[in-house]
């Protein structure tokens, strides 16, 4: 019983364990021997003994905190001595009730079983009391032994199960108030309805459960099991919003067994097993489980909107520049046209900086900058471009995705159009049931032109994916009448419907 020392569980009892269970059983069988021979100051003497020895031995094993030590040695020896004495007095009373009630019922009882029920006669009567009063102390110190030993046994050493605190426990939960309540509701139900019973001196002890009204901001449940002087009380208090405690105190229940003194470690360590078991290790693993993926699921999703911004980002700088060297060009070779070019850019620019860092837009602001692009670039191309716009009835307001539609002008004009005489461009949004298409079509080179786009459709797929997940996509294709055609569809706006 050295401090620290731990056994095996695995094992079984070794020859130390045996040695420990076989002296108290020796102490307590010469107790009783002694006292049916009526040395009753023997019996005494030994159990006064008996009790120094072991506050000792006690005290030796606490290091530390020996005077808590001693007192709750004392406190556990007084809880089983009045559960020994109630026992033994009750069992008493019930045998002399049965003895005098076949007596005034049955002449012949007391002449049948003279032997058996002898103690039970009235010259014997204050002997057998006063073997009862003189076997408790000695009883009540074996058997508290016994449970010290016993919760050695099941590794719970001395300095634990001695402090006020082996009494509760506490759990944090990585989830809100409500959340843990509905879970912790869910588990308790289930001890409810599927009998999950706890183990009490070797009878299995159905649970009732019951829900306490509280002022303050923690919700109250008992658990109860009858016969069991024990029960437990969960208290479940809000620390964050996202964060919430369940302390669970391991309390004598109000009534006779609140003379109990204190609870039995024995009885506290299986209903901490027991709780453990059927109710905290699956709360826990669930709330951590659904923690973590909401931690991976909001990660993911800021790694998609910081890889949505940097796919925007490497988009609009590629527009632009284009634009500017199509300004720089233009001046060079026609002052007139450079003016005009110079006013859409203008427009241009004032529409694409309202654009550029915003995370929507809409179909007019898109098609209004295309409108100013194309007008550049029919200055440079002449004759040679042609555009027109189809925009179906109030979709003008429809939220759009910014600078996508610039990126499919772009396309059609620098790898579709750039060596066409006579190069049409016709871009149209419409309505197709619950979505939006908007659609880019061009009389040049058809496929030939895919193998140019690049980064610029993988650009588009990803971030649609990444806003509207499988419910936009990108689609392109060649046209029967030859040149190529490049959609965007998204889920139509609820208010633009």
């Amino acid at each position: 019983m050295s401090q620290g020392h731990r056994i095996s569980f695995n094992k079984g009892y070794d020859l130390i364990s045996i040695a420990y269970l076989t002296l108290i059983t020796i102490i307590w069988l010469i107790a009783i021997t002694l006292a049916a021979l009526e040395f009753n100051w023997t019996v005494i003497a030994l159990s006064a003994a008996c009790e120094l020895v072991v506050l000792i031995i006690i005290r030796k094993i606490a290091s530390t905190e020996k005077d808590l030590a001693t007192s709750q040695v004392l406190k556990l020896q007084f809880h089983t001595l009045i559960e020994f004495s109630s026992n033994f007095f009750f069992m008493l009373a019930a045998a002399y009730g049965f003895h005098f009630f076949m007596l005034s019922n049955e002449p012949n009882y007391a002449k049948n079983l003279p032997d058996f029920f002898d103690f039970l006669s009235k010259n014997h009567s204050l002997s057998s009391v006063l073997f009862v009063i003189v076997v408790l102390p000695i009883t009540s110190l074996c058997f508290t032994i016994a449970r010290i030993h016993a919760m050695h046994r099941k590794g719970v050493q001395l300095q634990e199960f001695i402090k006020p605190e082996f009494n509760q426990t506490e759990m944090i939960c990585p989830a809100n108030k409500s959340t843990v309540i509905k879970r912790l509701n869910h588990y308790l139900n289930e001890l409810e309805t599927k009998r999950i019973c706890l183990s009490y001196q070797l009878v299995n002890v159905p649970v009732t459960i019951t829900r306490s009204d509280s002022t303050t901001n923690e919700e109250v449940f008992w658990l109860r099991w009858n016969t069991c002087p024990v029960a437990v009380c969960l208290r479940i208090k809000a620390l964050t919003s996202n964060t919430t405690q369940i302390t669970a105190s391991y309390k004598l229940r109000n009534g006779i067994y609140s003379w109990l003194i204190i609870p039995n470690p024995v009885t506290v360590e299986n209903q901490k097993k027991y709780m453990e078991n059927n109710i905290f290790q699956l709360l826990r693993s669930e709330l951590v489980l659904t923690d973590a993926i909401d931690k991976q699921n909001e990660l993911r999703l800021q790694a998609a909107e910081t890889q949505l911004r940097i796919l925007q980002a490497q988009i609009e700088p590629h527009f632009l520049f284009n634009t500017l060297a199509n300004v720089r060009h233009l001046y060079r070779s026609d002052t007139v046209a450079g003016e005009d070019m110079m006013d859409h850019l203008i427009s241009y620019l004032r529409s694409a900086m309202e654009d550029l860092r915003c995370e929507s837009s809409s179909v007019s602001k898109e098609m209004n900058l295309a409108l100013h692009y194309l007008a550049i670039m029919k200055i440079r191309m002449g004759e040679r471009l042609s555009y027109s716009f189809i925009i179906g009835d109030s979709l003008g307001d429809a939220e759009f995705p910014p600078a996508m539609l610039i990126s499919l002008v772009e396309n059609a004009i620098k790898h579709g159009l750039h060596n066409k005489e006579d190069g049409k461009l016709i871009i149209s949004a419409q309505r197709e049931n619950e979505q939006l298409r908007v659609t880019v079509e061009d009389n040049g080179a058809g496929f030939s032109s895919v193998g140019g786009t690049g980064v610029g459709l993988s650009n588009i797929r990803q971030r649609l994916e990444g806003m509207y997940g499988n419910k936009a996509w990108l689609e392109v294709g060649a046209l029967n009448s030859g040149g190529f055609m490049s959609s965007i569809i998204i889920p139509l706006d609820s208010s633009n419907q």
